[in-house]
């Protein structure tokens, strides 16, 4: 068992609900399961106040109707994935595109498992489109392990897995499970975003944006 493992994560909601280790109304695949829909939840606040948090590493899309989409790929529950958290590069280099609408004059238009040239139009890339995003997590079991990160603050999964053990089964007050997943996560928010203070402002360093009417290789569908 590792520090803040999935089996370590287990031990935890076991000793502060005051539960045996071997339970029959509350067995490890129960605890499991609401610790998969703690972890969601988080994945979701954290992609929201400081996504740079859980960000992965580009990732190259690849078009598969001749450059009117892109679609983002599969999670990993086999579901085609919606991010939480996109930002989209032109390629490797760098040069962020903008969303906007699709009669709009900027880059691509969301629909939420891809994106879209816009106005009808279609767009090969030599070595692009790039994302960074954040993806929504998988499932957390006694052969699969958390990601969210970093492990150290993982306790936000305990909490919260106990909150919805407490509500959801009426077994205890919660209120005590809520009082100390919200102080974690105030101090939590304090620290990420002290550590990543600078996210948001790489953009003002580009004058230039590269919009879609500017691209040599555009064409109309």
């Amino acid at each position: 068992m590792a520090l803040y493992d999935a089996a370590d994560l287990l031990a935890r909601c076991q000793a502060y609900s005051n539960r045996p280790t071997t339970d029959a109304a509350f067995d490890s695949t129960f605890w499991y399961n609401r610790l998969t829909e703690a972890q969601t939840f988080w994945y979701g606040e954290i992609a929201a106040h400081c996504p740079h948090v859980l960000i992965g590493a580009p990732a190259t899309l690849t078009s598969v109707d001749g450059g009117y989409t892109f679609p983002f790929g599969t999670d990993v529950n086999g579901y085609a994935l919606v991010p939480l958290y996109v930002e989209v590069y032109r390629d490797s280099r760098g040069y962020e595109l903008i969303a906007t609408t699709y009669d709009g004059c900027d880059d691509f238009v969301i629909e939420a498992d891809k994106i879209r040239i816009p106005r009808g139009r279609t767009r090969q890339f030599s070595n692009g489109p790039l994302v960074r995003m954040v993806s929504p997590p998988g499932v957390i079991s006694a052969g699969s392990e958390p990601t969210m990160k970093p492990p150290t603050d993982r306790m936000l999964l305990v909490w919260k897995a106990l909150d919805l053990w407490a509500t959801v089964e009426g077994a205890r007050d919660p209120q005590p499970y809520r009082d100390q997943m919200l102080d974690l996560w105030r101090s939590c928010l304090t620290k990420w975003k002290r550590q990543f203070s600078t996210q948001g402002m790489v953009g003002s360093s580009y004058p230039e944006l590269a919009t879609w009417s500017s691209w040599p290789d555009i064409t109309v569908g």
